[in-house]
């Protein structure tokens, strides 16, 4: 290992020491809460390979008028992560300008390593600056997750994320749109181009999908996630059952996406 390595890694870690390891931080100005794939900050223990993907998740608070500013940021200097899908981009602040005392909203980024750093620890850091004026302002900052990332690729990643997930005996469980704000998504029983079944979800909720009477589907929905180009949500613990009740499909995590409309001016 060359110094310059070292040299990084020493001032990786003297920052990292600098910000405090926390579920939830909170000063006079508002209230910040963050996850790592629905773990709470900081998360000690996560390994990752190259192009795995995991999720940031944070949620906001102010107990000011004033503004916000919203960002993630690395401490090395050597970008280890890049933004599958989110609301910003990396080093990317986040302006929420005149919001109320009261104001509440949620972020979710898709984030995975680039492969530009390897062999080691990469935090992931937030920044969350309230102001209530041009010289008063708080900031709150701590790191959300600490993976170590291995130099290995993970090659069940695909980019590519469709609104469909192909079930068994011709069903599909599709989604159909994602409301403005990214907090309630529609989605879709089809079975031979015919929808048998829709509903609308919300995050962190459970949903049952029928045809008829009879359960075909069900799961929970775990992120809803409001990106730059396009909305995902993520499902998690899908099964299908056919008429006897059996399990015939089983899935850990189902990701559906669709691109946003864009209007022409």
């Amino acid at each position: 290992m060359n110094k310059n390595i070292i040299n990084i890694i020493l001032i990786a870690s003297i920052l990292l020491i600098s910000i405090s390891n926390c579920t939830a931080a909170e000063n006079e100005f508002g209230i910040v809460n963050a996850w790592s794939n629905d773990e709470p900050a900081t998360v000690e223990g996560m390994v990752l390979k190259i192009n795995e993907p995991f999720t940031v998740k944070v949620t906001i608070e102010s107990k000011i008028d004033g503004d916000i500013c919203v960002q993630l940021y690395e401490p090395l200097t050597i970008s280890a992560y890049e933004v599958v899908e989110g609301p910003s981009e990396i080093d990317e602040c986040i302006d929420n300008i005149n919001i109320e005392s009261g104001w509440k909203t949620t972020y979710v980024w898709i984030l995975k390593p680039n492969g530009d750093w390897t062999n080691a620890n990469a935090p992931i850091n937030l920044l969350v600056k309230f102001s209530k004026s041009r010289d008063d302002n708080r900031t709150i900052k701590f790191t959300i997750a600490n993976p170590h990332i291995l130099n290995e690729q993970y090659l069940d990643f695909n980019l590519k994320i469709t609104n469909k997930q192909k079930l068994e005996d011709k069903y599909k469980l599709h989604l159909e749109g994602v409301d403005v704000d990214g907090s309630h998504a529609w989605i879709q029983l089809i079975k031979k181009n015919k929808v048998v079944d829709n509903l609308v979800i919300s995050e962190d909720g459970r949903f049952e999908l029928y045809d008829g009477d009879i359960l075909i589907v069900d799961g929970n929905c775990s992120a809803i996630f409001a990106g730059l180009k396009s909305y995902v949500i993520k499902l998690e613990n899908v099964k299908q059952y056919d008429e006897k009740g059996n399990i015939i499909f089983s899935q850990d995590i189902v990701m559906l996406g669709i691109k946003k409309k864009v209007k022409n001016v």
